[in-house]
C-alpha cells in the first residue's frame, strides 16, 4: 500500500481535505510560520486548512469553508508570543456559525514552525521545513513569493485577499497572480524612500520566483536622492551606481 501524503499550503491560501480512508491524502501542513495563525475547521467528514496572515477576506475564507459542510469544531494554532487573533476569530464564529466553546487554541513556543493537520493527530506544530510524506506542487516557490509580494504591497491586516484555495482535496489547483499590477508596486518603491532597499529586495526575490517579470522591461531607474544613488535593475540583475546631474542612465 502506498504512503499517504501531505498537501503543502502556502501562507494566505487554504486547503481542503476529505476525511476518507480510501483517499491518498494524510493531511494538509504549511511552514515558515511566524506570525501568521493557521485555522483549522473541522466539518465533519471534511476539513479546510488556512495560511492566515490577516490579508484574506472572511467572506472568501467562509465561502471556501462551506464547502466543506457546517462546522463542528476550530483549532487555532501561532506562536506563543503572538495574541490569539479573538476580533477575527469573533468575526469567523458570526458568519460560519460555530460557538466558542468548540474552539481549540494551540500555541508553540518556538517561530518558524510548520503546522500539520491529519485525522489522527489533529493540529500540531513540528520543527519548521518539510514533513515525512510532504508532496508540494512544483510553483510552490512563486505561491510563496506571491503571498510576499501581496503582504508586502497592500495596507496590514487588509482582509482584501481572496480565499485562495490551493488544494482541493485531490489535486493543487491554479495558483494565483499578485493582486496588485507591477507598474503599481514600482510607482509604490519610488514614493516610500525610507523602505527603499526593503521593497527592492521583495520585488528582487519576486522576481527569482517569478512572481514578477523585471526582465519586461529593459531598464527600470529607480532614484533616491537623499543618498545620491541611482540603482538600475536591468532584467533580474541589480546595478548600484553613483548617480549625478552630469551621469545620465540610459536604457541598455
Amino acid at each position: 500500500m502506498p504512503e499517504k501524503k501531505y498537501a503543502h499550503i502556502a501562507q494566505d491560501a487554504c486547503g481542503f481535505l476529505k476525511i476518507d480512508e480510501s483517499n491518498q491524502w494524510a493531511g494538509l501542513f504549511t511552514d515558515n510560520v511566524e506570525s501568521c495563525s493557521i485555522y483549522v475547521f473541522e466539518c465533519g467528514n471534511a476539513v479546510v486548512m488556512c495560511h492566515d496572515s490577516g490579508q484574506m477576506s472572511i467572506e472568501g475564507i467562509a465561502e471556501v469553508v462551506s464547502q466543506a459542510g457546517n462546522v463542528e469544531r476550530v483549532q487555532i494554532l501561532k506562536y506563543a508570543g503572538n495574541h490569539f487573533p479573538n476580533d477575527r476569530r469573533a468575526l469567523f464564529s458570526k458568519k460560519l456559525k460555530f460557538s466558542a466553546l468548540n474552539v481549540d487554541e494551540i500555541s508553540c513556543p518556538w517561530m518558524p514552525f510548520t503546522a500539520i493537520y491529519d485525522s489522527e493527530q489533529k493540529l500540531r506544530a513540528v520543527k519548521n521545513g518539510l514533513p515525512i510524506g510532504a508532496e508540494s506542487p512544483s510553483d510552490i516557490a512563486y505561491r510563496w513569493a506571491v503571498a510576499k509580494l501581496n503582504n508586502a504591497f497592500i495596507p496590514m491586516n487588509s482582509q482584501s485577499l481572496p480565499g485562495n484555495l490551493q488544494f482541493d482535496g485531490y489535486c493543487y489547483l491554479p495558483a494565483l497572480k499578485p493582486v496588485i499590477a507591477l507598474q503599481d508596486i514600482l510607482k509604490m518603491v519610488e514614493a516610500q524612500p525610507q523602505f527603499f532597499f526593503m521593497n527592492l529586495s521583495v520585488l528582487l526575490l519576486a522576481d527569482r520566483d517569478d512572481a514578477v517579470k523585471l526582465k519586461l522591461y529593459s531598464s527600470v531607474i529607480f532614484r533616491r536622492r537623499r543618498r545620491d544613488l541611482c540603482l538600475a535593475a536591468v532584467g533580474s540583475r541589480l546595478v548600484d551606481v553613483p548617480c549625478s546631474p552630469q551621469r545620465k542612465c540610459l536604457p541598455t
